[in-house]
């Protein structure tokens, strides 16, 4: 399931509570798969946290196709920490 913005803000409040519990379903079914060091922060970005955003109804994905300075969301480039501290 990948809703784009206009469609979730589009649903009334009981759709967008099914539309959530689906995604906790999802969730929990592969938990284990979350779980792992392969699943990073975009993936969860991409899987859920875009998702919970739409749901809000920011424009998450810019459908508006407003300039860079105008956009709700922007997004960054992953940064990776080293267990001593340091930035990679």
């Amino acid at each position: 399931m990948n809703a784009g913005f206009l469609e979730i803000i589009n649903h009334g409040q009981e759709e967008k509570i099914r539309l959530l519990q689906n995604k906790v379903d999802l969730y929990s079914a592969n938990l284990e798969q979350y779980k792992q060091k392969s699943y990073n922060e975009t993936q969860v970005r991409v899987d859920f946290v875009n998702f919970f955003f739409q749901l809000l109804g920011w424009d998450v994905l810019n459908e508006n196709g407003l300039p860079q300075h105008l956009r709700e969301v922007t997004h960054e480039a992953n940064v990776t920490v080293e267990e001593d501290g340091k930035v990679k």
